[in-house]
This record gives C-alpha cells, structure tokens and sequence, in this order.
C-alpha cells in the first residue's frame, strides 16, 4: 500500500499519526513561490544554505500547507519541489505561523494533520 491508496482507503476514519510511520520515506510535493534557478535538467537538489518560499493556505482548521501525493498532480505548479513525508513533517513543525498540514490525493480525499494534535487525525 502507498500513501495514496492509505488516504483512500481510511476516508473519514480516524487514524493514528503512527499508521503514517510506514510512509515517512515516501515523497510528497508541494508548490514552491520563490524558485532558485533550475538547471536544464529540471532538476536541483537542495544546497545549505539556499532557502524557497512554500505557500501557507488558510482553511477552516487554521494555516497549513499542502503536500501532494504525486508529482504528476494538475493542482502543483511548475516549478514544485519534493521532500520525504517525514521531512515535510519536519518542516511544518518548524514553521511558527502554520497550524499543520494537509496531504492531497490525486483525488479529492485528503489527510489534515494538525502540529499541535499528533494523536489522531482525519481524512476527508
């Protein structure tokens, strides 16, 4: 099972934050502002000390940011980058200004996962 199936497969049920530990190395995507230049190869891997902007979304559950499943989803612009599910977990925590996250199927079911309730969590 992938992340995605997982997210179809628990729709409107609650899961444990530890049930997502069997995807912590799989990659999600999200929308990036601010790009650095990108080689002709479309590819970049991260350098210390460079920094992008990722987009905060304001929902009713408070500001999160959007993770994608796939790289091939229509709602990510280009350019977009990847990370780990466990460092986008990371990330998120580390942003003082963001309330949690959200992982996006290619479909329209979704898992929000709040910074300060790692207990359970809910798809919708």
């Amino acid at each position: 099972m992938n992340l995605e199936s997982f997210i179809l497969a628990n729709y409107q049920a609650e899961v444990s934050i530890a049930d997502l530990d069997q995807f912590a190395g799989d990659r999600v995507f999200f929308n990036v502002v601010n790009p650095p230049p990108i080689s002709k190869w479309g590819r970049q891997p991260a350098t210390p000390g460079s920094s992008i902007t990722i987009p905060v979304t304001q929902t009713s559950q408070g500001s999160v940011v959007v993770f994608y499943t796939t790289s091939t989803d229509s709602r990510l612009g280009k350019p977009f980058a990847g990370v780990m599910l466990e460092e986008a977990v990371q990330i998120v925590h580390s942003m003082k200004n963001v309330d949690g996250l959200v992982l996006q199927g290619s479909r329209e079911s979704a898992l929000a996962i709040g910074k300060m309730n790692f207990g359970e969590v809910k798809t919708r």
